[in-house]
């Protein structure tokens, strides 16, 4: 039995963003958060696929379907605090008297 790596946590969205920044070409911040609601979508969209061929029977793997859902789970709670911190940046800006 062949056992799969676990891919990282939203880096292949981090590269592009860096890549395309070290071209010349500035990133804007709607554009990375773009990026990175897009790449939570796609693992979310895979974990979902995993879990109906699960219960369907249709050939899929327990374990992959499993560290699917865990992957999409991990990325989730990563988006929700990456969240957070904005939030919180954006309220101790406000309160900045001027």
């Amino acid at each position: 039995m062949i056992i799969q790596p676990i891919n990282p946590i939203l880096t292949s969205n981090l590269s592009t963003v860096l890549a395309s920044n070290q071209s010349g070409h500035a990133s804007s911040f709607e554009s990375v958060l773009g990026q990175a609601v897009q790449g939570l979508t796609n693992v979310e969209n895979q974990a979902n696929a995993q879990a109906v061929n699960l219960a369907t029977g249709q050939g899929a793997n327990l374990v992959d379907s499993m560290l699917a859902m865990e992957q999409m789970s991990l990325n989730f709670k990563l988006a929700m605090q990456v969240r957070d911190k904005v939030i919180e940046a954006y309220q101790t800006v406000m309160q900045t008297q001027v």
